[in-house]
């Protein structure tokens, strides 16, 4: 998988100027997809990954 924003600008290598909001928003969208096919396919571990989360539980 890979996004590649229309409009690509570099602007430094800092943490703000990379944080594009364009990029962010494909980013997001991709993810959210990716993880949503991937919590359906693996309903068991997807349940432990999450409560790690939400306990604050470091992975194995």
């Amino acid at each position: 998988m890979s996004v590649k924003p229309d409009r690509l600008e570099f602007l430094g290598a800092t943490r703000g100027s990379l944080g594009n909001p364009d990029v962010r928003v494909c980013v997001g969208e991709a993810v959210r997809e990716y993880l949503g096919s991937w919590f359906e396919g693996q309903p068991e571990r997807a349940a432990e990954v999450v409560g790690r989360i939400v306990r604050g539980v470091p992975q194995d």
